[in-house]
């Protein structure tokens, strides 16, 4: 079993859109998604609130898909949205990796010791 991540909910609704669905309503901070083939699920977009992995799990399972095409769909947005820039602005010239990236700004942001392995 894949251990999921935990993802801002701006991430998840941008993974969603990028697999085809669209959002149909939104109830409070409650968006709704559809895909023309019928699938939908429902994603909270409380300000200030991650969402954690038994909930995207949930997510995927209403969507019927893998946490490892999340994954692919994930890599294809961070190489290509310019407002996800700013995860990729931590690569260095011998292409650190976004993984490593995110768990040093992580690790810097919490005030942890920061490993030598994320250091640039």
């Amino acid at each position: 079993m894949v251990k999921l991540p935990v993802l801002q909910p701006r991430q998840v609704i941008a993974a969603l859109e990028q697999l085809g669905f669209s959002q149909i309503r939104q109830s409070g901070s409650h968006k709704q998604f559809r895909h023309s083939d019928g699938r939908g699920t429902t994603v909270p977009d409380h300000k200030g609130r991650d969402i954690a992995p038994g909930l995207l799990r949930k997510i995927l399972d209403d969507i019927h898909v893998t946490p490892e095409e999340l994954t692919h769909v994930e890599a294809a947005l961070f190489s290509k949205t310019s407002s996800q820039s700013s995860l990729l602005a931590f690569r260095t010239p011998n292409s650190i990796s976004v993984g490593r990236a995110v768990a040093s700004v992580y690790m810097r942001r919490e005030k942890k010791n920061v490993p030598a392995f994320c250091e640039q």
